[in-house]
């Protein structure tokens, strides 16, 4: 009886610290990582390049503007923002 509670007690502790190691942290890594994504982001929407700006959503994104039909897909999105270009350059 001895043995199973030296046993169980053996693996409590390192179930223990194995639960508590924590990783490094990466917040402020993460955070650099989404402004820098954003600051390219706008940077192709600026420079109207409709592929770039498309590369930045998931081949699943859609892209839902108020008072128009959602954009499923990084085709519908592609043909989305190049409509919305031309519009723009129209006015």
């Amino acid at each position: 009886m001895k043995n199973l509670a030296k046993s169980c007690a053996a693996t409590v502790m390192v179930l223990t610290a194995v639960a508590c190691n924590q990783t490094a942290d990466t917040h402020d890594a993460d955070v650099a990582a989404i402004k820098a994504g954003e600051v390219q982001w706008v940077q192709d929407y600026a420079a109207k390049d409709s592929d770039k700006a498309v590369a930045h959503y998931a081949d699943d994104a859609t892209l839902m503007v108020p008072g128009m039909a959602p954009a499923a897909g990084k085709a519908a999105i592609s043909a989305w923002t190049s409509r919305w270009w031309l519009i723009r350059r129209c006015r």
